[in-house]
């Protein structure tokens, strides 16, 4: 598509002034951490109890904004390449918790005790197979008896995975540790 002369000039402006914006956002990060280094070497050299009336007699920011530039500098190695400012305290901020309802919580537990008992049935047949109380053939119609009974995939390993994505569900969901 030919644009006319005078907006294909002003295309060149945006993109121009895009990139300086995108410069400048990163910059912002690289100041902020070195802020942070500064503020840190000051706080070493500050009488123990007096950081707080030093910092407000001698940082135009607020104490909280010094805290957020030392935390950028304490985690340097972590946020210098991020795009700005507000992403780097993001990425360092914890992770937000999931709020669970106790229905939720119940048909997630229901969900993985029923995986868990399929494992279980499944890993009870591989067993009798192993030690010879029931044939190939014998171990195939259970393994299909469970299939058809739990509605859940053919395959062993696919359960397996299963319940182990349920339970890093249900960790992740509920914030246990």
């Amino acid at each position: 598509m030919n644009l006319p002369v005078a907006l294909t000039a002003l295309a060149e402006k945006i993109n121009a002034e895009h990139a300086v914006a995108e410069e400048h956002a990163r910059t912002a990060v690289r100041h902020a951490i070195r802020c942070g280094e500064l503020l840190t070497e000051a706080k070493t050299q500050v009488a123990h109890g007096q950081w707080l009336p030093w910092l407000e007699a001698n940082f135009v920011g607020s104490d909280r904004t010094a805290s957020a530039y030392m935390r950028l500098a304490a985690n340097r190695q972590h946020v210098a390449d991020l795009s700005s400012v507000r992403e780097a305290l993001e990425h360092l901020s914890e992770p937000k918790r999931t709020v669970v309802t106790f229905d939720e919580w119940c048909a997630m537990y229901e969900r993985m005790e029923n995986a868990i008992k399929e494992a279980h049935e499944h890993d009870e047949v591989q067993e009798a197979l192993d030690a010879g109380r029931i044939t190939k053939n014998e171990a195939m119609v259970l393994y299909a008896k469970i299939m058809n009974d739990t509605g859940m995939e053919k395959n062993l390993i696919a359960i397996r995975l299963k319940v182990t994505r349920w339970l890093g569900q249900l960790i992740k969901e509920t914030g246990a540790t």
